[in-house]
């Protein structure tokens, strides 16, 4: 078992079409790690007693819970002194799938799990057995890939294991917000749809008739972000979607939000660790 010690920082964390890790570590210290991924995720903790904030929600992960996180949802992992942390985390991009989902005409799956309104599953014992049989055949079916520099055959077992694993997620899915959950999805969602629009606490107020040292509490204590840093992540997450299509940085940064361009590098430099130009570069 290895031991880790965590930075706390922003990160973008760019996959291959499919990766799958399995790690049994500790944790050394009482750290926090905040990042987000340009493909799907899906975790599987054999092992933990941590938190995870994701978009709009706190988890509390225990052994035998799964997580799905939707693509370039940021998310905060909380993770606890000398606490053993065993997982496997499943990342995979879109287009790896959807050409199979769109033969089994089930093209809907990755939007129906997206959308929900949560993302944690909780297994029973015997549902999480079978899960482990399941990821560590993924694991085997990845090695040999890697062996072999190829593996067609392997690859599509590991998209038929994936669709599987995915149907089951989908019909497992029971976790309910609570109140004050439901109140920061309605915020989460109001910022995703008008992040290039000049964003306050006080129009905030006046949508949600709710005064702003109250949105700015609820949304702080269920996120573990405040309200501004979203609404920045948010419209960094945005620009970098913009700039992969070679957009140009002066259209990118006034349709994100952004109202002056120093500003605008000043904050994409501090998410993304690099500026725009070489984010676009790169």
């Amino acid at each position: 078992m290895g031991v880790f010690i965590l930075e706390s920082e922003v990160q973008i964390l760019k996959s291959k079409d499919f990766e799958i890790h399995y790690i049994n570590i500790q944790a050394c210290v009482n750290n926090q790690l905040i990042h987000y991924h340009d493909s799907y995720e899906l975790a599987f903790f054999i092992k933990a007693n941590l938190n995870i904030f994701i978009k709009d929600i706190n988890y509390s992960i225990n052994d035998g819970d799964m997580i799905f996180i939707n693509e370039y949802d940021i998310h905060k992992i909380i993770y606890n002194q000398n606490i053993q942390y065993s997982r496997y985390v499943i990342n995979f991009k879109k287009e790896f799938l959807m050409p199979v989902l769109e033969h089994l005409q089930m093209q809907s799956l990755l939007q129906v799990l997206s959308g929900k309104l949560n993302g944690k599953i909780i297994l029973k014992i015997s549902q999480k057995n079978e899960m482990i049989e399941m990821f560590n055949s993924l694991v085997k079916l990845n090695t040999k890939i890697e062996s072999k520099g190829n593996g067609i055959e392997e690859k599509s077992l590991i998209k038929a294991w994936l669709i599987i694993i995915l149907t089951k997620i989908n019909e497992l899915n029971l976790f309910l917000p609570n109140k004050k959950e439901v109140q920061v999805q309605k915020i989460i969602k109001y910022i995703d749809k008008n992040y290039a629009n000049n964003l306050t606490l006080d129009k905030m107020q006046e949508v949600f008739n709710l005064s702003k040292f109250h949105i700015s509490h609820i949304f702080k204590e269920i996120t573990g972000f405040s309200v501004i840093e979203y609404i920045q992540y948010t419209r960094v997450i945005e620009a970098q979607k913009m700039l992969k299509e070679s957009k140009d940085i002066i259209d990118v940064c006034f349709s994100c939000g952004f109202t002056n361009i120093p500003h605008f590098y000043r904050v994409f430099k501090k998410i993304s660790k690099v500026t725009p130009y070489k984010f676009k570069k790169l």
